[in-house]
């Protein structure tokens, strides 16, 4: 029997394998003829599809049709790419700009959006644009880049691809280049000076004032400068209000020295005038002498700190000071030190000491002072601990004269729920002067204490915990009554991308001594605090006695005491937060016979890069009463460059590139300038003028790098010294760099023969290909819109490649890696082959 066969299929559907045009078979016997199916790229999936399989008797005439029903599965798959991820922006590009490609190669519509974030001014608007493909189809969208960039010779665009499959985030990045860079804008050094304008209170005048601030550095190299701040003293009614700040300072990796205001904190305030010393002769030491006239009364200081580290898990820090007060008839030292130990990865120890002397010439007696005391830390996956002790006598100086201080918390986990025990105690009574420093005292301050309980959970975005604590306070004197109790707090905390929660609700339940018999008042505390997105809103409410002096109002007038707030506030600014604007209205009272407040306030905050300036403006008043205390305030700012026109710190680089015909290095008659060839120095793209000229200018001495990989439009020639130079700078160089005759590898990319569909190629134009030699030296080629290209290079031997994923899921390089081997060949010329992925799908009779 002789049978023909053939197939019908949807358009554009092929037949992968040839069949025979006749079968003959023998009687009684069978043959299985394969029918391999492709599909087109743009067949859509969960779409039922008709095969249709004809088979005709050749002796008879006689046709008899089997029909086969085909479905491809839903398949999602796109890719986003950038051709040429540099762009290279000239002065005579009028209208400079990058393709972005979209491919779909899944089998069903895909609706792309595109973002796109930059400085620059694109054709494009920074959201909502929307590119619809059909299966199989891909397109490159134009951007045209219409302004360039004034503050900066780079600039990114940063792209957001959505659709089904997710996003694709691409960053395309572009250099404005020309045959001059400019490292440091000027031959000289600059004093960076930023400079500020305070005007506070405007609309009042009995508290309006202003003051100007500046501060400079002046960078020395080598991680050396000087650097200043100034702050003029205010303009105001008020002549005692003077916040003058003067100070110069030098500053290197080993030492530091600082002359005039100093501002500090070592159980003092330091404000006034002097000098600071730091020495830090390695990365295990660092020790600071200072000394200071205050400005906060007729005060002398001298001080000292050390900063010892001891190996690797052990820590030494010590601070002495010793204060002369004049106007009082004081004396007073001290030393304060603090050992840290790391005793194991989760445990922490650090251990308290200090003395002190202290004489008051009036007294004549010399009084010792002391403290002491330790801090602890504990965790691992189970149990969490922290213990504070910490005590300073009655006659150590400073702030923390009399003080004691203990916190201890221990917690046991189970998985996202833990259980606690906490105790806190605080109190101070210190011994101090009086009656003109002619008598010591020992003066009760305040104590409080806590113990209690805590249970807590944390999970993913939510966190809670709950305590009950027994209460004692008492405060100004040990005659006064004390305030005990029991609170009780519930503290909750919701955190997400756009949505934060916090709520803070506390529960006091309390007695002050035998006021009204011993009477249980109840007092509630909340705190609230939300905001979505730009949105956000704050609440406050106290009623009752909550704290030690609630009470004592209470006691004195018989009126609970209720303070209320709540604040409406919204933020509004642009993607690059140059311009923010926040807007809130807030509603206060905090006392029962207070008049309320409704507050509208709003802050704009504008920062302005071209002239490296910004502007802060706050405006408030009272909706209540409008006119009773308006608020305007501004501070303007601006940072300045101030060439320091004393001798040149900055030098220069002057390249000429030019083809050397015979071979001698040396610019003859006759032989051509190279133009328009890109150069990287020391990772900054330059482009050579017309005449062959590049310029790298206002440079710091030292190596700088020559890289002119990146010289692709000169087709046959390589700099004859190499694909790198390095250049010792140490004043203005002009240099001449020839450039001779090279081996080449040319090539092309192209589509196979038996690519057949009826969706459009992708192009051929950007696509990237490697060469990369023995020594591991990476060179790299732009195919053009015909799909060649080609290398200028020395005698080695390289492989070719282009990445295997450049095409897109359905397309890939017959073979994507390539060797070539120059040392004895001037030229080599290659083909990439891009082949056509199959599809596979399953048939089923009908």
């Amino acid at each position: 029997m002789s049978l023909s066969v053939k197939l019908g299929m949807p358009q554009g559907w092929n037949l992968v394998n040839q069949i025979e045009p006749l079968l003959e078979i023998e009687a009684g016997q069978s043959i299985t003829v394969p029918l391999r199916i492709a599909p087109s790229t743009n067949s859509i999936g969960n779409i039922i599809y008709p095969v249709t399989l004809y088979v005709t008797n050749n002796f008879t005439n006689n046709e008899e049709s089997y029909k086969f029903l085909t479905k491809i599965s839903q398949l999602i798959k796109w890719n986003a790419t950038l051709p040429n991820q540099i762009l290279n922006i000239t002065k005579e590009d009028t209208i400079p700009k990058f393709s972005l490609k979209i491919s779909n190669g899944g089998n069903k519509k895909e609706l792309f959006l595109v973002d796109f974030k930059s400085d620059l001014r694109l054709s494009h608007s920074s959201s909502g644009t929307q590119v619809l493909l059909a299966p199989g189809r891909d397109t490159t969208l134009q951007v045209f880049i219409r302004s360039k960039s004034k503050i900066s010779t780079s600039s990114y665009v940063y792209i957001d691809i959505t659709s089904r499959g997710g996003v694709k985030q691409l960053q395309q990045q572009v250099f404005f280049i020309s045959d001059t860079y400019f490292a440091h804008p000027s031959k000289y050094a600059n004093l960076t000076l930023n400079t500020s304008f305070f005007g506070l209170n405007l609309l009042l005048n009995n508290s309006r004032f202003g003051y100007f601030e500046t501060d400079g550095v002046y960078d020395l190299g080598k991680n050396r400068n000087f650097n200043f701040r100034y702050r003029s003293g205010a303009v105001s009614l008020d002549d005692n209000f003077s916040p003058t700040f003067r100070q110069f300072n030098y500053f290197s990796t080993k030492f530091q020295a600082s002359v005039g205001s100093q501002i500090d904190f070592m159980n003092y305030q330091i404000d006034g005038n002097g000098i600071n010393l730091t020495f830090q002769n390695s990365n295990f030491q660092k020790t600071e002498l200072f000394g200071v006239k205050s400005r906060i009364g007729n005060v002398d200081m001298i001080g000292f700190r050390n900063d010892l580290m001891i190996g690797k898990t052990t820590n030494m820090k010590s601070n002495a000071l010793f204060v002369r007060d004049n106007k009082f008839e004081t004396t007073n030292f001290f030393g304060m030190h603090n050992l840290f130990l790391r005793i194991s990865n989760n445990q922490r120890l650090v251990l308290i000491g200090g003395y002190s002397t202290e004489k008051a010439i009036k007294i004549g007696e010399l009084q010792s002072g002391y403290s002491y005391g330790y801090r602890y830390e504990a965790n691992t996956k189970a149990i969490n601990i922290k213990s504070n002790y910490v005590y300073y006598s009655p006659f150590f100086p400073g702030i923390t004269r009399g003080l004691l201080i203990t916190e201890h918390e221990a917690r046991a986990y189970a998985g996202k729920l833990y259980f606690g025990a906490f105790a806190d105690k605080n109190n101070r009574q210190p011994i101090i002067y009086t009656q003109e420093n002619t008598v010591a005292n020992e003066v009760f301050q305040f104590s409080n204490q806590s113990f209690g309980g805590k249970i807590g959970f944390g999970f993913r975005a939510t966190s809670m915990d709950f305590s009950v604590s027994k209460i004692t306070l008492l405060q100004d004197s040990l005659s006064n009554p004390k305030m005990e109790g029991y609170k009780g707090s519930l503290n909750y905390n919701y955190s997400r991308k756009n949505l934060n929660n916090s709520v803070n609700l506390s529960l006091t339940r309390s007695s002050l001594g035998d006021f009204e018999n011993g009477k249980q008042y109840n007092a509630i505390n909340v705190f609230a605090n939300s905001r979505y997105k730009k949105l956000g809103l704050m609440a406050t409410y106290e009623y009752g006695p909550n704290y030690y002096f609630d009470f004592i109002y209470l006691k004195n007038t018989g009126i609970y005491s209720e303070r209320k707030n709540f604040s409406l506030f919204y933020e509004a600014k642009n993607y690059n937060s140059n311009f923010i604007n926040r807007m809130s209205l807030g509603y206060m009272q905090f006392f029962k016979a207070a008049d309320p407040i409704l507050l509208l306030r709003n802050d704009i905050n504008l920062n302005i890069p071209k002239i490296r300036g910004g502007l802060n403006i706050v405006a408030a008043f009272d909706v209540l009463r409008p006119k009773s205390s308006p608020n305007l305030s501004l501070v303007f700012k601006r940072t300045f460059n101030v060439p320091m026109a004393i001798a040149p710190k900055y030098h220069s680089i002057r390249l000429f590139l030019f083809k050397d015909e015979n071979g001698n290095e040396i610019f003859d008659k006759g032989e051509e300038p190279i133009e328009n060839a890109n150069l990287v120095i020391n990772g900054n793209n330059v482009l050579t003028n017309k005449n062959g000229f590049a310029s790298y200018k206002n440079s710091d001495k030292g190596e700088h790098i020559v890289d002119y990989r990146n010289v692709r439009n000169l087709k046959g020639w390589i700099a004859s010294k190499g694909v790198r130079d390095t250049i010792m700078l140490s004043g203005n160089v002009n240099i001449g760099v020839p450039f001779k005759k090279s081996k080449m590898i040319s090539g092309r990319v192209v589509f196979n023969k038996e690519y057949a569909t009826d969706a459009p190629p992708p192009s051929l134009n950007g696509v990237l290909v490697v060469a990369v030699n023995r020594k591991g030296e990476i060179f790299k080629a732009i195919t053009d819109f015909q799909g060649e290209f080609f290398f200028n290079l020395n005698d080695d031997i390289y492989n070719i490649q282009i990445p295997d994923n450049i095409f897109g899921e359905t397309l890939l390089i017959e073979k994507s890696i390539k060797t070539v081997d120059l040392r004895n060949a001037s030229s080599s010329n290659l083909e990439f082959k891009i082949l056509q992925k199959k599809r596979k799908i399953n048939i089923k009779k009908q």
